[in-house]
């Protein structure tokens, strides 16, 4: 169970379907990113909207697509890839989440697990092209 909702989560993440996405959260999930800890399924899914539409507003096109690493009896490890595709220049990003995964089916935890040398390149490739994202 938990692999079939993490991976129809990824993949509405994916096309970014939201209000999908949406309901493969629980009531009282928390999304721990980047020292800060967001709670409630509207405002995960705000903040992962938020990103997608400022990729699609800044760059020319961005390619989403998803893998489950590894699937334990209550997590699952999903790897989220970016091609980015600005001024011909493409740059693939790569990330790393951890769902918990509740009895329901439901998502009670997802972890971002940060990559310094990833997030390293991809600020050095915005820069490259004149793009500055703040945080």
């Amino acid at each position: 169970m938990s692999r079939a909702a993490a991976l129809r989560f990824a993949e509405c993440l994916d096309r970014e379907d939201y209000t999908a996405a949406e309901t493969s959260l629980a009531e009282a999930c928390v999304y721990a990113i980047g020292g800060r800890t967001i709670r409630g399924p509207a405002a995960i899914i705000a903040e992962y909207r938020e990103s997608g539409e400022w990729g699609r507003r800044v760059l020319d096109r961005v390619d989403c697509s998803s893998r489950l690493i590894e699937c334990e009896d209550e997590t699952v490890l999903v790897e989220f890839r970016d091609d980015i595709h600005h001024q011909g220049r493409r740059h693939t990003y790569a990330c790393r989440q951890r769902l918990w995964i509740d009895r329901n089916g439901l998502i009670i935890r997802i972890e971002h697990q940060d990559d310094a040398e990833a997030s390293a390149r991809l600020a050095a490739f915005f820069a490259s092209v004149g793009i500055e994202r703040l945080r």
